[in-house]
């Protein structure tokens, strides 16, 4: 009996669907909606992750483990992307960005040719007028983030650091890390006031302000001095 039991699990385990992930850049809900709604409509289990998209990664990308072989299933989303004229998808299986999908899952990655944040990030943003905490926060290239901060009122010179992936659609910028959770900002172009005079600017307003991390909470800015 216990032989039997143990066999029926592996054959319930190793029967599990496919799940399709998608993980969009630039589109609007309304196009996300309509992709989940294809690959419904072909059967197929389909959710919407919000992780960032690795910059190496083309518009229309797959990635599977390195061990997936189905190629029948890559034909089947192959089918669904090009009603919508997304063709020559690429398949990454070995793990790129620290994306790592088990078994039969497959990632689909959909960056919006046309979407209007190509334009790179400010590569640093600090805190403006902040109660909380003084803060840097670095965007590389590569998706990741790091803030350093301190928090106010200053009790020891200790600089604490985070970091994780930003991730930057319609001008919204978000942040997510495995020991913080994620916070949003809403961009906006601003003039400065500045001691030579007033300058264009960026801010990034939090769209929470009950964070966790204090310095979170806190507006990031940049001022750009050599703009009039």
């Amino acid at each position: 009996m216990k032989g039997l039991l143990i066999i029926l699990l592996v054959l319930l385990f190793g029967c599990q669907s496919p799940k399709i992930y998608i993980i969009n850049q630039g589109y609007t809900k309304k196009q996300v909606s309509d992709f989940k709604n294809a690959f419904k409509l072909q059967g197929l289990a389909v959710y919407e992750s919000q992780v960032n998209i690795p910059q190496e990664f083309s518009d229309v990308s797959l990635a599977t483990n390195i061990g997936f072989s189905d190629q029948k299933l890559i034909n089947q989303v192959q089918s669904v992307l090009n009603e919508f004229g997304l063709s020559n998808a690429e398949h990454y299986r070995f793990k790129q960005g620290n994306h790592y999908y088990s078994d039969n899952n497959i990632g689909v990655y959909l960056k919006n040719p046309n979407r209007l944040n190509k334009a790179e990030l400010p590569p640093y943003l600090t805190t403006q007028n902040c109660i909380a905490a003084d803060a840097t926060l670095q965007l590389s290239n590569s998706g990741k983030f790091v803030l350093e901060y301190e928090n106010r009122p200053y009790t020891d010179d200790k600089l604490n650091k985070k970091s994780g992936f930003w991730r930057y659609v319609d001008s919204k910028l978000t942040l997510t890390g495995e020991s913080i959770e994620s916070q949003s900002y809403q961009q906006s172009h601003e003039t400065m006031k500045t001691h030579l005079g007033l300058r264009p600017g960026e801010v990034f307003k939090p769209q929470m302000n009950n964070h966790s991390l204090p310095a979170l909470n806190c507006e990031f800015s940049i001022v750009y001095m050599d703009k009039k």
